[in-house]
């Protein structure tokens, strides 16, 4: 029995109470895919409960209700972008997971139609988009006597019915052509098409390089990194990271003279291939043979040649009007079928553990891999693998990882590389966890849990991890200062890891004496060093300055104290703010929150975790000074001193205009990078920050007001005024309040 034939036994026999658990299991999985870009499972793992959840309802149809995911499209549209109704629906295509299935799916389509052809097409696993294009009247005929097109809107497919405008972000893929001069007899007025937008190996590579050199947590595939990058605010991103995209389908046309695009999808991919949208590797066949040597061929790609990931085949009937006569449910699109490549375990052997440390002097732990016949890292899906993380060291006694010990090795998801549990050979010896730390010498600890830490909270490497949090784009944001960075300067005696006030110490002596000098050694200029000039470290100096002035949400964050970011510090922000206290400084009025006896497991959504830290963090601040007592609680002070925070009363006397007002915020800003700054800026000064425009919204931030981007229109339809980033600053610090009297909704 395969593994197919056990996942449909399995189904077979599931009582109507576990056939409810397995369909809400699949639900909250398919949310975690589709919306939030974060699997839980695997893709293998995720069809073969697939399988069961629809050999149960073929033999208990009573049972299948409308929202069984079997029924719907996995995704809903995101709350951060406008939602967009599809014109027409985009559907899933039905997944098969053996050749035997393709073949008796074409048996009963030649029933109907002896003659008929297929197309067979590389399944790329990317993130599905449909792109509307009209006529521009504005711009005259081109040589050939062709219509002028626009790119109008890009929406995600969402629940196959409501999308997501990513209009913005797409315009951002050098794939995707933004203005085309084509046949009016075949595009017609207006026409859509649908792709799938994908990262390619050496942008998703380029990415976690950058992740894992600042210390950051790598992204898990290409496939939900380029989910994540689309769905990003920030346009400029998408363009950074390098996203590209595929045509795989004409989704309609109106207008045309001619309905050549919409009669075979053959035919259709290659006129769109020819007219400049880059499409999907597509080939033709009649038999079963020709279908299979060409879902073959394709599987071979999954060796990275192309340097994309594909997970599968689709086979498409080639006269599109035939489709409709095979529909299988509401939630796939008729005269589809997708062959899923089967899951390949190669063998790993483990010639080393690397051991780092974490900010929170967490240590964590990467098998070194190879190849076991070749001794060369190993080449699975089209990557090239050498390392794979190791959870924890339960994980690691559990499946008796050592050095020499060989192992089942895949790609959980095709992407990331995960040893299984089988062991084709015991290593030499077992791996066990450090006694000390490999960076300062210190005991390590286990603190009741499977999780080991450096017991020095003053260990170098620790500090290096901290600071490069604290500059951290999400934290203080000092551009350009990398981990590398931050290691060169501090080993060599520019800065100090352990006191991050010294970076804004540094960049005060070089305004004051025009020179990046070494602490203590005013002789010797980082200017001078390999790989630094001039003009490198003024942008340094400017990068911390620009840092200096910021709110009590990021400082506090970039503290990085246990359990307290972002969202625990808004949260705090706004308890400090009613409380009753004299100190006009957050912090200040934290402390008399704390001498007070205030309750910090109060404020909603803390709890005694956090109000411990909280108390400790305050704590440590009054024993300052104190003999015998923690002294660490120094380099927070010294950041306070020389970062400039908004003053409680200034909160009062220059934003009060922004309370009770709701912005959304788009495009690009001069004072504002990343743009999550301004979004920061508006919840500190009282107001709202949404990421799509509805009838609730004040204004739309927008430095391109006349934009015909979707937030844009959408704005207009509304009657919500759209204003540039001067006009906000006007709002926000000038008590400009004209501005919201001019709306009229």
């Amino acid at each position: 029995m395969n593994e197919i034939e056990l996942n449909t036994a399995l189904g077979e026999q599931l009582s109507k109470k576990d056939y409810e658990k397995l369909k809400n299991k699949l639900m909250d999985l398919a949310r975690a895919y589709y919306d939030d870009d974060a699997p839980k499972v695997s893709d293998h793992e995720y069809d073969m409960l697939m399988v069961q959840l629809k050999a149960c309802e073929k033999k208990n149809p009573s049972w299948v209700t409308d929202d069984s995911i079997s029924q719907v499209i996995g995704g809903t549209a995101s709350s951060k972008f406008s939602k967009v109704t599809h014109d027409v629906p985009m559907l899933s295509i039905e997944d098969v997971f053996n050749k035997e299935s393709v073949k008796e799916w074409m048996e009963n389509v030649k029933t109907n139609y002896p003659d008929a052809g297929f197309t067979v097409e590389e399944k790329i696993d990317g993130l599905s988009c449909t792109l509307r294009y009209k006529t521009n009247d504005t711009e005259p005929y081109d040589e050939a006597n062709c219509v002028c097109y626009d790119l109008v809107l890009a929406e995600t497919r969402g629940n196959g019915i409501i999308g997501e405008d990513v209009t913005e972000n797409v315009l951002q893929i050098p794939d995707v052509p933004k203005r085309l001069f084509l046949s009016h007899d075949l595009y017609g007025d207006s026409f859509q098409v649908r792709g799938e937008i994908y990262m390619k190996h050496e942008n998703f590579e380029k990415f976690n390089e950058k992740e894992v050199k600042a210390g950051r947590k790598p992204a898990a595939n290409p496939r939900n990194l380029a989910a994540g990058t689309l769905r990003q605010k920030e346009a400029v991103l998408v363009k950074e990271r390098g996203l590209n995209m595929f045509i795989f389908r004409v989704q309609k046309v109106e207008g045309a003279t001619r309905d050549i695009l919409t009669r075979t999808q053959y035919e259709a991919m290659q006129i769109l291939k020819k007219d400049g949208f880059k499409t999907a590797i597509c080939g033709f066949a009649r038999t079963f043979e020709e279908v299979e040597a060409l879902i073959d061929e394709y599987e071979t790609h999954k060796d990275g040649r192309f340097g994309y990931d594909i997970d599968g085949a689709v086979v498409k009937i080639d006269v599109i009007e035939h489709q409709d006569d095979f529909s299988t449910s509401s939630k796939y699109i008729p005269g589809h079928i997708a062959y899923k490549y089967p899951q390949k375990e190669q063998k790993a052997r483990v010639t080393d553990i690397d051991v780092a440390l974490g900010r929170t002097g967490k240590l964590t732990f990467t098998a070194v891999v190879c190849d076991d016949e070749t001794g060369e890292p190993l080449q699975m899906c089209g990557t090239s693998v050498s390392r794979v993380t190791l959870h924890n060291m339960d994980y690691i006694r559990e499946r008796h990882i050592g050095i020499g010990g060989v192992y089942g090795i895949f790609k959980s998801g095709e992407i990331i590389p995960k040893l299984t549990e089988t062991i084709y050979k015991e290593p030499e010896r077992l791996f066990e966890v450090p006694t000390v730390c490999p960076f300062c010498g210190s005991p390590i600890v286990n603190l009741g849990s499977t999780d080991y830490f450096c017991s020095n909270d003053n260990c170098k490497e620790r500090a290096i991890q901290q600071l490069d949090y604290f500059v951290g784009r999400d934290q203080m944001n000092i551009e350009g200062l990398s981990i590398e960075s931050i290691r060169f300067l501090d080993s060599k005696g520019y800065i100090n890891a352990s006191a991050p006030a010294s970076l804004y110490f540094q960049a005060e002596k070089w305004h004051e004496d025009g020179v990046f000098a070494k602490l203590g050694k005013p002789e010797i200029h980082l200017e001078n060093e390999d790989g630094w000039s001039e003009k490198s470290v003024e942008n340094l100096v400017t990068a911390i300055d620009k840092s200096r002035t910021s709110d009590f949400i990021r400082v506090l964050a970039s503290f990085g104290l246990p359990n307290v970011g972002h969202g625990q510090a808004k949260l705090l922000k706004k308890a400090i703010e009613k409380f009753d206290g004299k100190e006009a400084n957050y912090f200040g009025r934290l402390l008399e929150m704390y001498k007070a006896g205030y309750d910090f497991s109060k404020i909603e959504g803390f709890g005694d975790v956090i109000k411990k830290t909280l108390n400790d963090f305050c704590q440590s601040i009054l024993d300052l000074g104190i003999p015998d007592k923690d002294h660490t609680a120094q380099k927070y002070v010294d950041l306070l001193d020389a970062v400039d925070i908004l003053f409680i009363e200034e909160k009062a006397a220059g934003a009060s205009s922004l309370e009770g007002l709701t912005f959304v915020v788009t495009g690009s800003f001069e004072n504002y990078k990343p743009r999550k700054l301004l979004e920061d800026e508006i919840e500190s000064l009282g107001g709202k920050v949404s990421g799509t425009v509805s009838a609730k919204t004040s204004y739309l931030i927008n430095n391109d007001t006349t934009s015909s981007s979707g937030k844009n229109k959408k704005a207009k339809e509304l009657g919500v005024k759209i204003i540039s980033e001067q006009e906000y600053r006007a709002m926000a610090y000038l008590g400009n309040i004209s501005l919201g009297n001019s709306i009229e909704k």
